[in-house]
Order: structure tokens, then C-alpha cells, then sequence
């Protein structure tokens, strides 16, 4: 698998070109709050009109033509777990997102079609279970994206300025009586606290922060891609909204380093899974982590020329 990443990137760096940018955006709804919505009522809550919860579902859209005018590729994006397939699946597939490529593939001969995840943390696809809902969703979320094709989309200019940087995220401090009651707590949060017991046993110090990356592209005035890490859930849409201003923003989850989930600070007061902390290594973040990576946000986006609000 490197020896082919490698490749690959080489391939990529080789084929740079000259290309033109046009971008907008769709909407698809078969994202659904997973912490508030259990998953055996969510057909009921459907009919009813009752889902409740948080989402994101708007589908971004961006084409990339040669100068010839030939379509070269399609990157699209949503906010929602790519798990159609649940743990009862064995099979090795690109679920709902890979079948949504095919399918602009098939509608767009010769175009790369690419998908990249938002801040679904929290938000799973519905109806999910089976091979045939992967591919419903997928057909679902690619003829979304081809109807945004055929519309007028906007061009996006340059110059292109990319920033990249590291924010210190705040890890909750406990003590070893804390951590040792938390052994005993629910599922989402006694595997970690019995890793910082071991640790301590060791006679280690527990992590105070956290590192992760964060990048913000900066498109002329007309987009803003933000870049960040871990499996982000969805409040940060809006957060970042708030923080960058909401027009011609594209904001994107996974990127870079995938540590584990990041909550939002309402989501850490509620608790629950996407509460359960790093995989790589034992801790959890403290309510303070979502002021300081949107902060971080903020900082990068001035830095490469998007205008902020007041």
C-alpha cells in the first residue's frame, strides 16, 4: 500500500496542469443525528417529521477543467459517517461515498470523481445495514451531485494560498481516584480511563494536550476549504461559521490525522461516544478544545487572506 501511495503522489506531482475552477453546492438528506435519533425509530421519526438533532446536509460541489474545457474531476463532500455497512459486513467497499463516484464517473466519462468527508462525527446514513442501501445512498448523494453539475456553478479564481499549522487542544486532568471510579463507568469511557490508570501505574505522566494539524486553502475571494483533523461532529460547521463567516466556506473533517472523535463542548457536557477521547493514546478533551481550535481556525483563515467578520 505505500509503495502505491507513493506512486501515486508521484503521478499526481507529473501530471500538474493548468486547470480552471468552478464550485457549488447540493443538499442530500440521508444524514441523520445518531445521538438523537436511535437507530431502530428512525423510520418512524421520518414519517412523523420528528428527527431531531443537529446536521449538515449540504453537498459541496468542485469541478476541475483543463483548459481545453474537458472535464478532469469532481470533488464533492458531506458530513456523514461512511458507514452504510455496519460491523455485520465483511465486504472490502467505498460504501455510499464510493458508490456515489462511480456514479458521477458513469454520468462524467473520463472525469476523477473524489469524495471527501465533513464534520459527520455524530451523524450516520439512513436507511443503513445492507450492500443495497450503500448503493441507494450512493445513487442518492451522486445524482445530487450530477444535478449541481448541470447547474451554473461559480468560478473560483486565485491565487491560491495555503496555510498549515498545529493547535495545542486541552486534555481533561483527573485524578487517579477520578480515572479509577471512570474504569467502572459506561462503554465510551472506561477503556481510555483504565489506559491512564496503566499509565500512572507505569509511573508516566499523563498527556495535559493534545496536537493536531489544521489547514486552511484560501481560493482568491471565492472559497475557503478548512482542513480538520480528527472525526469532527457537526456543531463545528456552525461554530466555524460564526468564527470565518458562512459564505463560500467548505469545512472538512479527517484531515491530516485521524486521533479519534472531537467533540463540541455541548457535546462533552451530554456525553456519550463521540465523548470516548483519543485512539492513539489515552485522554480525553476538555470543553476549552472547541474555543481554541476555532480560534486556531480564525487565525489561519486572516492569515491567508479570507475576510472575516467583526
Amino acid at each position: 500500500m505505500e509503495g502505491k501511495i507513493v506512486a501515486t503522489i508521484g503521478k499526481a506531482v507529473a501530471d500538474l496542469a493548468p486547470a480552471r475552477l468552478t464550485a457549488g453546492q447540493g443538499s442530500s438528506g440521508f444524514a441523520v443525528n445518531r445521538r438523537t435519533n436511535s437507530e431502530p425509530n428512525v423510520a418512524k421519526l421520518i414519517s412523523e417529521g420528528k428527527l431531531k438533532g443537529p446536521l449538515d446536509h449540504s453537498v459541496p460541489v468542485l469541478e476541475v477543467f483543463l483548459p481545453d474545457g474537458k472535464l478532469k474531476a469532481v470533488l464533492f463532500g458531506y458530513a456523514c459517517h461512511n458507514t452504510t455497512l455496519t460491523q455485520t459486513n465483511y465486504y472490502l467497499c467505498g460504501d455510499y461515498a464510493g458508490f456515489a463516484e462511480a456514479y458521477v464517473q458513469e454520468q462524467q466519462p473520463g472525469a476523477q470523481a473524489m469524495f471527501m468527508i465533513g464534520c459527520g462525527g455524530d451523524a450516520n446514513p439512513y436507511p443503513r445495514g445492507t450492500m443495497e442501501n450503500a448503493r441507494e445512498n450512493g445513487s442518492t448523494m451522486g445524482k445530487e451531485v450530477c444535478r449541481v453539475l448541470d447547474t451554473t456553478l461559480k468560478p473560483v479564481r486565485g491565487p491560491l494560498t495555503c496555510v498549515f499549522d498545529e493547535v495545542s487542544l486541552p486534555l481533561q486532568s483527573y485524578s487517579r481516584a477520578e480515572l479509577e471510579k471512570m474504569t467502572n463507568g459506561p462503554s465510551w469511557q472506561n477503556d481510555n480511563a483504565k489506559a491512564m490508570v496503566a499509565k500512572l501505574n507505569r509511573g508516566e505522566k499523563l498527556r495535559e494536550t493534545y496536537e493536531a494539524p489544521v489547514a486552511v486553502w484560501q481560493f482568491g475571494t471565492n472559497l475557503t476549504l478548512v482542513g480538520l483533523a480528527g472525526e469532527v461532529v457537526v456543531d463545528y460547521v456552525s461554530l466555524l461559521e460564526e468564527a470565518i463567516g458562512p459564505l463560500q466556506l467548505w469545512t472538512a473533517g479527517y484531515c491530516n490525522d485521524v486521533f479519534g472523535y472531537f467533540p463540541s463542548a455541548r457535546v462533552l457536557r451530554q456525553g456519550g461516544y463521540e465523548c470516548r477521547g483519543l485512539y492513539t493514546e489515552p485522554g480525553f478533551f476538555t470543553p476549552a478544545a472547541q474555543d481554541v481550535l476555532v480560534a486556531k481556525v480564525r487565525e489561519l483563515a486572516q492569515r491567508a487572506g479570507r475576510k472575516l467578520p467583526e
